[in-house]
């Protein structure tokens, strides 16, 4: 967890729903310790992101990269 802190480089974090891995709590919690870290979440998706969710997932890194650009 001490890592957290010292990120300094804009950092997305995409998580599934509830089910998924990482509680979209632990997620939230980590973005209020850094604000160099976001995180978007798809609700229908569970841990196999890139695979079940190709098209959302596409958008949101898009969107976050277009905005670390900016």
């Amino acid at each position: 967890m001490q890592l957290i802190y010292t990120l300094d480089t804009p950092t997305l974090l995409v998580i599934g729903g509830d089910r998924g891995i990482v509680s979209p709590m632990l997620v939230a919690e980590l973005s209020n310790l850094n604000r160099s870290l976001e995180y978007m979440q798809i609700d229908e998706a569970v841990h196999g992101i890139p695979y079940d969710k190709t098209e959302q997932l596409s958008v949101i890194v898009k969107s976050f990269l277009l905005s670390v650009n900016a």
